[in-house]
This record gives structure tokens, C-alpha cells and sequence, in this order.
């Protein structure tokens, strides 16, 4: 009698046991971990110090937000056809969401017709259009009124002031445009152009210009034309003197700063670029509400106050 209640008590002893098991292991392991968002990040060029700057951004943020990020460049600057194509490839790939500095105004237009359901965060410029789910960028035209306010300062009447140009212009290049010439218009003053070829010619063009002209002050409104312009002049052993104005900051361009190559610089959050543009990505793919616009903090900076802390923190945002 005391066998026929032994073994029913242990086999029902062990089938708890085993019950119990399973459940801690679902409860534990068994819960499928969510899947990382495929992200597209397509820049609107070449690989340089600025696109570095922002990727430090895009690769914190996609180990913060778990995303699985595709960092895409181009073969040439602002190429509009090999864009598309690399948006076209990455459709394919499945990718989920794409970030995205246009090479156009209407890019954005082209690439819906590749795809309509392929969604868009755009960065460095704000373009209406459906797929594009938001936009994060720094005032693109306050921070041209910025600069023209303060090359206006530097201006002695009979100076001749030069707006150098990108062959091609983006986007964003052409709102900063924009501010500098409101301000300097405004004002009566007269601006010429020198439009920049996108490859190392550039520079080579540049030294001729300068040494055949007389340019007393030049801006250069992003980190290409910025840095091949003040290259080109200290390359001339400083025989110009030339104030140079311009928008974006790297190492090398603070490096000019300090030397008094550069001026004055106005400059956005290059890491924030980089890092809200994989947030709100993320974000868009998981259907979490946010504002559509969102703006990157900018400074402008001189000599006088490139080492306070507030400068500081926009100049090496990544630095604790």
C-alpha cells in the first residue's frame, strides 16, 4: 500500500518540478528580444573630418537605441544620380528607414518614385514632402544671417568681399546663402562669387584666384569650402591678408581659427546631427509621436571666445 502512494507522490513531485522549469525559463529566456532597426545613414559625399564628427554621433546613438546602422558615402560630393542609386540599393536591402543630407531639392521627390512606402529622416535642411518623417538641422538661414552680420563688422568700405560656392549647390548651402546676402544687401554691399569645383582641384584654383585677386574678405558657408579656402590661403606662407568667415568646425578648422587663418566661424552640434538623426529613425519605425522639426543648437565662435565652456561643449560634444 505505502508503494502505490510512493511512486504517484514522486512522479507528481517530478512533473511539478519540470512544470516549474519550463515556466522560469519562458519567463526568463523565452521572451523574444526585439529586433534591432535596420538603418540606412546616406551622406551627401565623400568620407572628411566633418561627416567623422557626425558619426561618432550616429554610432552612440545606434548603440543607445540598439539599430542596426548602415553608414553609406558617396564616390563625389553632392552627386545627385549617385544618391539615388545608393538609395535604390539600400530599398533593396530592406532597409527600414533612411537618414538622410540631400544632394537636391527634389531627391526626395526622385526617390518616392523608386519607393513610396520608404521613409525619410532628413538632416542639414528642412524639405516638405510626404516620405520625410522628420527634418534636423540648424537654422540653416540665421546661421548665414550670423556670418554676414559678422562680416559686416570687418567691412571698411571699398573692400571686396567673395562668397565661394560649391558647384552644385545643396541645399542647405543655398539657405545660408541666402541669410549672408540679406544681411549684406541690406546693407548695400556687393558680393562676388567664386563657384568651387568638388574635387582636389579646388585648391589649385583657389591659390589662382587668390594671388590674381584682390579679396579682402571671403566666406565659405560649410566645412568643404571652408577648409580647402583656409588651406589655400596659409599655403600662400601668409601673404594675404584676408579675413575668411565661415560655417561648420572640425580640428582642422580650429585649428586655423587659432592661427588667425579663419576669423570667425559659426558652427552647429555636429554630434547631435548624427545621434538625433538614428533617434528620431528609430523612433519613426517603432510609431513614437515627435515634433517633425527638429533644430540643432549652433555658436558662433571667434578667438576671443573659443575656449568657453559653452563653445567648448558644441565644438567637442563628445567629450565629457
Amino acid at each position: 500500500m505505502k508503494k502505490d502512494i510512493y511512486y504517484p507522490a514522486v512522479f507528481f513531485a517530478l512533473a511539478l518540478a519540470l512544470i516549474s522549469f519550463i515556466s522560469y525559463a519562458f519567463i526568463s529566456n523565452g521572451k523574444k528580444e526585439p529586433e534591432h532597426v535596420k538603418v540606412s545613414f546616406i551622406i551627401r559625399g565623400q568620407q572628411n573630418s566633418y561627416w567623422e564628427y557626425v558619426k561618432l554621433g550616429v554610432d552612440k546613438a545606434a548603440y543607445d537605441m540598439k539599430a542596426d546602422v548602415s553608414f553609406i558615402t558617396l564616390l563625389n560630393d553632392n552627386d545627385e544620380k549617385e544618391q539615388l542609386e545608393a538609395i535604390r540599393r539600400e530599398i533593396e536591402n530592406k532597409t527600414q528607414i533612411i537618414v538622410m543630407s540631400p544632394t537636391s531639392e527634389n531627391i526626395f521627390e526622385k526617390a518616392y518614385e523608386l519607393n513610396d512606402k520608404i521613409k525619410f529622416i532628413e538632416l542639414e535642411s528642412c524639405t516638405k514632402y510626404d516620405n520625410i518623417y522628420a527634418s534636423i538641422y540648424a537654422d540653416n538661414f540665421n546661421m548665414g544671417i550670423d556670418i554676414g552680420r559678422e562680416t559686416y563688422k570687418k567691412y571698411k568700405t571699398g573692400d571686396k568681399i567673395v562668397l565661394i560656392e560649391p558647384k552644385d549647390i545643396p541645399p542647405y548651402y543655398r539657405e545660408r546663402i541666402n541669410g549672408v546676402e540679406s544681411i549684406l544687401k541690406s546693407n548695400n554691399i556687393e558680393v562676388e562669387k567664386w563657384v568651387l569645383p568638388l574635387d582636389q582641384s579646388c585648391v589649385d584654383m583657389l591659390k589662382a584666384n587668390l594671388m590674381l585677386d584682390s579679396a579682402n574678405i571671403i566666406i565659405a558657408l560649410d566645412y568643404f569650402t571652408l577648409y580647402n579656402t583656409a588651406y589655400a590661403i596659409k599655403s600662400l606662407n601668409s601673404e594675404l591678408d584676408i579675413a575668411l568667415f565661415g560655417i561648420n568646425s572640425t580640428n582642422e578648422i580650429i585649428s586655423y581659427l587659432e592661427e588667425g587663418v579663419i576669423n570667425t566661424i559659426v558652427t552647429e552640434n555636429t554630434f547631435n546631427l548624427g545621434y538625433l538623426g538614428i533617434k528620431k529613425a528609430v523612433e519613426t519605425v517603432k510609431g513614437v509621436n515627435f515634433e517633425p522639426i527638429v533644430n540643432i543648437d549652433y555658436s558662433t565662435i571667434n578667438i576671443d571666445n573659443l575656449y568657453e565652456k559653452s563653445n567648448q561643449r558644441v565644438l567637442f560634444p563628445f567629450v565629457k
